[in-house]
């Protein structure tokens, strides 16, 4: 756990600013004694933080978390030690979604395997769930989209049922096996999943954060969003765009409103509506810069519209291409 929390830590030095010192002041030892909800609260904004698009807060964070957890796990008994292992499979999963986010796949495969073991001694279905789809994520980032598809397929209909907890999964895991639909260019199957996952938002009824998942119609439409780029369809993603109103999701998810910026930013790009692809960016820029700091997609759109720029059509284009460092 060490060794990864490292390796994670050497990823964020290269990839975003340094950490702010005000996510806790309290050591690994402190968290040990004073136990389990104080651990469980550090676990709780871990996951805050990477939804707000914080990533370097997170990285700074992770390996003192981990400790206190590991602390737990091994000097506690019965409940409370399921309660540890619980918490267990929740950090790893913050860390395979950070690892994924910094573009390692086989280091988030590997805090997705661990997140998988502590669900599982945990006897814990809905950690078992989080833990394949970063499991998912992290095939996909290794280019073994064949078995993402596969695990994120057969895991969604492991959790089908009524519970609320069973849907948002069920969901969330038909939603990025949507995703691998597209970028197989299986146009069919991607929109039959995205249409399953529609039905599922449909049935909880509300854009809720069971399981840190943000899962509910926003997210489908969202994920509607991410599948046209994928089959580079850009007047259906701007069609789709049209259902959403951004501003009214919850402030803390600030990963996923930057996402709907940057899809429609990539949109506009593609039918030379240059203009309008500038400022999803900036809107971007101002509700998570880290996204456009380290997004790969972000750089090569700024890059496209350099390529072609009229200054006097794209204002502040040059500016956030300097503060992203994409141009001198």
């Amino acid at each position: 756990m060490r060794d990864t929390a490292l390796l994670t830590g050497a990823i964020l030095a290269h990839r975003w600013p340094p950490a702010p010192e005000n996510f806790t002041e309290v050591t690994s030892d402190e968290y040990a004694l004073r136990g389990l909800s104080s651990t469980t609260a550090a676990v709780t904004r871990l996951h805050q933080a990477y939804q707000a698009a914080r990533y370097a807060e997170v990285g700074g964070a992770l390996s003192t978390v981990n400790d206190a957890i590991t602390a737990l796990v091994s000097t506690s008994r019965g409940q409370e030690r399921r309660q540890a292992l619980v918490l267990e499979c929740s950090a790893a999963v913050v860390e395979a979604k950070l690892t994924t986010k910094a573009g390692d796949g086989a280091a988030a495969r590997v805090a997705a395997e661990r997140a998988k073991v502590a669900a599982d001694d945990a006897d814990d279905p809905f950690g078992q769930a989080a833990a394949a789809y970063q499991m998912t994520c992290a095939l996909l980032k290794l280019n073994q989209a064949a078995a993402a598809e596969e695990l994120a397929v057969g895991s969604a209909s492991s959790v089908a049922g009524d519970d609320p907890r069973r849907i948002s999964w069920a969901g969330a895991l038909t939603l990025i096996a949507a995703i691998t639909a597209a970028r197989r260019n299986d146009l069919a199957t991607a929109h039959g999943r995205l249409d399953t996952a529609q039905r599922l938002a449909d049935r909880l009824g509300r854009d809720a954060n069971i399981g840190y998942m943000a899962f509910g119609p926003a997210n489908v439409t969202i994920h509607r969003m991410s599948a046209a780029v994928a089959l580079d369809d850009p007047y259906q993603l701007l069609a789709t765009s049209e259902r959403l109103d951004a501003t009214r999701m919850p402030a803390g998810l600030r990963g996923r409103r930057a996402q709907f910026h940057l899809d429609s930013a990539w949109a506009h790009t593609q039918i030379d509506e240059d203009a309008l692809a500038v400022l999803h960016l900036l809107e971007t820029d101002r509700i998570a810069p880290e996204i456009v700091y380290t997004s790969r997609a972000a750089h090569n759109l700024i890059r496209d519209l350099m390529a072609r720029e009229r200054r006097r059509e794209v204002p502040g284009l040059r500016e956030l291409a300097i503060r992203t460092g994409v141009a001198a």
